[in-house]
């Protein structure tokens, strides 16, 4: 599904999987260049008029094609807010480059930055023909020509680095801050009450109810896997389950697909929850779907423990081999056999990793708009 790959600045876009090798090309990073950030700076102290000699200064002095475009497109960026309406209570938006299906004007990302806007007197409006704000993925085609001076936010919903060729920030897994330009989004917190869609893909939590224990499904020792992606090491967990007596029924897209997930994670015991990929930060929505679903996870990925409460779950070592693992886990099901599971989230983590990510958020919108 995820296709595309910035590498210029020149608007070209390279045909490079995002899923496969990420490739970062010379200057892909020039945003976390000194001058740059320096530029960003000034630009968020509302000094358009210097903002705009820095980057006339850095177009004079590069002749490679790519940087000069970099630079172009900043000055255009600064003389846009510097020419901006002085009715500051309205901030536009247009969104680019996510998957089919996806609402401009009713989907999770509008209603936190609706939220972020709230919270500084502002309110959010779409204009998808000349935004303040472009929010754009990694799902397809982004029109960036049409976006020359607008802010833009790069949102990534996978577990993928950012690349600053044409973006000014970024809402990622990745807990790096990348010298200020990117916020830490993890996919479970957009499906919270507060920011979820009603739609039949997930079902919404509220934050509260991760941070109170929750009781077990009565379902013997079985095992579920939900999911639509045979990773390796997926496959040898449920090998090394069935060695053990322990049959795990699967489903998902390319075996038996489902239409309710909560619903069949419901007749289960356990949960095999493992993430595609592992990175520090990087967790989805299948730790939390196991806990509403009332299933003790079977946890393998990057969740942070300053957030989740994982000394009380079963976490598989990332640098342990999996026959290994599993038996740590026979182990450690002999004696977590109560008839509640303990709290997901630490106390008071929703909160805390809210307001970091709306704090950011607001700061940027405040400073610039």
């Amino acid at each position: 599904m995820v296709n595309k790959l910035w590498t210029r600045y020149d608007n070209e876009i390279h045909d490079q999987n995002m899923f496969g090798r990420q490739w970062f090309g010379p200057g892909s990073q020039l945003a976390l260049d000194d001058q740059a950030l320096l530029f960003e700076k000034i630009l968020r102290k509302r000094e358009f008029s210097k903002a705009i000699e820095v980057a006339n200064l850095r177009i004079q002095n590069n002749e490679a094609i790519g940087y000069k475009g970099y630079w172009l497109r900043q000055r255009s960026r600064a003389i846009r807010l510097q020419g901006r309406s002085i009715n500051r209570s309205v901030i536009t938006l247009a969104f680019d480059g996510f998957w089919n299906g996806f609402n401009s004007h009713n989907n999770e990302i509008l209603n936190l930055l609706k939220h972020c806007a709230y919270l500084i007197g502002s309110r959010i409006e779409i204009d998808s023909e000349d935004p303040d704000i472009l929010i754009f993925s990694c799902f397809g085609d982004v029109s960036f020509n049409k976006y020359k001076n607008s802010t833009r936010i790069l949102y990534l919903g996978e577990n993928v680095r950012p690349d600053y060729s044409q973006s000014d920030y970024s809402l990622s897994f990745d807990i790096s801050e990348y010298c200020g330009r990117n916020i830490y989004l993890p996919l479970w917190l957009l499906r919270s009450s507060k920011y979820a869609i009603n739609t039949q893909d997930y079902k919404m939590y509220n934050s509260t109810e991760l941070e109170t224990p929750r009781l077990v499904n009565n379902a013997g020792n079985t095992v579920a896997y939900i999911g639509n992606n045979s990773t390796p090491n997926r496959i040898e967990a449920i090998n090394e389950l069935a060695k053990n007596g322990i049959i795990v029924d699967c489903f998902g897209s390319q075996t038996r697909p489902v239409t309710d997930k909560i619903e069949t994670l419901q007749n289960y015991q356990y949960s095999l929850c493992f993430e595609n990929t592992y990175t520090p930060g990087y967790v989805t929505e299948k730790l939390i779907d196991s806990f509403i679903g009332g299933t003790r996870p079977i946890y393998w990925g990057g969740a942070p423990h300053s957030i989740f409460n994982l000394s009380e779950h079963f976490v598989c070592d990332p640098y342990q081999d999996m026959k290994t693992n599993i038996k740590d886990f026979l182990v450690w099901k002999q004696y977590n056999s109560g008839k509640y599971l303990p709290q997901l989230l630490k106390t008071g983590a929703f909160e805390k990793t809210e307001s970091y990510l709306t704090l950011k958020l607001s700061k940027i919108m405040m400073d610039l708009f």
